[in-house]
């Protein structure tokens, strides 16, 4: 597994990450982790295809991680170079397979920069969350803004949209919408509509990507951001148009 790709195959944990380390950071506060185990689920080669990925958010550094899976594997996780807060282990391409991840006890052991050791454990479950996939879309006559719609999917709890570069790198994320929302406009135009990281380009290819995700079942509304059951992403191919500039 790599790290190397963390923006383009999950792409989502990492402010969760940075902003847990950067609210909690006080070096009179006790050592706290929280970990997650995502299912990651996308098509590869028109066969869809699973992989987990691990991660473990720290309000002080961290110098070493690892997760014992249900099966009695360790995995090392690894240092996150944006963020000492973080240590994650997510998937590339090649470890995706066919077969979902195990359900049951995943236990993490975080040591911090100062030596203190903490276990923590997630219970994963596995609901085979679908995907979301484009209905409509098109341009607004001035071309000033990109509006699309999907599926709307059984049992996730909301989705994002981003843009890609034929690199895949993102030039463009949306804001997260609650899992009834099925529509979304992309705009550089109006930049509420989210944030962009380079302006497009008149003509070029862009890979639309939505993700849809699903919290664990004992998630709550003050950390479901840290506790994310399965994570999937559809693309579609898309020409920007330069009205939209």
């Amino acid at each position: 597994m790599k790290t190397t790709r963390f923006y383009k195959n999950a792409v989502l944990l990492l402010s969760v990450g940075l902003s847990f380390g950067s609210c909690l950071n006080d070096k009179d506060d006790e050592f706290t982790v929280m970990t997650d185990v995502v299912t990651l689920k996308k098509m590869i080669n028109d066969e869809v295809k699973y992989a987990p990925a691990y991660y473990a958010y720290g309000n002080q550094s961290i110098a070493s991680g690892t997760v014992t899976l249900p099966d009695g594997e360790t995995v090392q996780l690894e240092s996150f170079s944006a963020s000492t807060y973080t240590f994650l282990i997510e998937p590339d391409d090649e470890d995706f397979t066919t077969t979902p991840p195990a359900e049951g006890n995943y236990l993490f052991e975080v040591t911090s920069a100062n030596g203190e050791v903490l276990e923590s454990s997630d219970n994963q479950e596995f609901d085979d969350l679908g995907f979301a996939v484009v209905d409509s879309m098109g341009f607004d006559e001035d071309d000033t803004y990109l509006y699309l719609t999907w599926n709307e999917v059984t049992g996730a709890d909301y989705y994002v949209v981003r843009l890609l570069d034929s690199s895949g790198d993102i030039v463009f994320t949306g804001y997260s919408v609650e899992g009834d929302e099925t529509e979304y406009y992309i705009s550089s135009y109006y930049t509420t509509t989210g944030t962009w990281t380079v302006t497009p380009t008149d003509g070029a290819t862009y890979t639309l990507r939505i993700q849809t995700a699903k919290y664990d079942p004992d998630a709550t509304e003050d950390n479901n951001i840290y506790n994310i059951q399965e994570l999937n992403v559809s693309d579609t191919e898309i020409t920007w148009r330069s009205g939209s500039n």
